[in-house]
């Protein structure tokens, strides 16, 4: 699963940010990453 965000500086990027650091979604058998779009023009 792929998270998209504007921006890692939102304060709801932290919450997943640190539980990707952690492990957590990937001990719930969870392949997730965080990714950053473009900014639309």
């Amino acid at each position: 699963m792929t998270i998209a965000t504007g921006t890692l500086s939102a304060e709801y990027v932290e919450p997943l940010q640190v539980a990707l650091d952690k492990g957590e979604f990937e001990r719930e058998g969870l392949d997730v990453t965080l990714k950053v779009l473009p900014t639309p023009k």
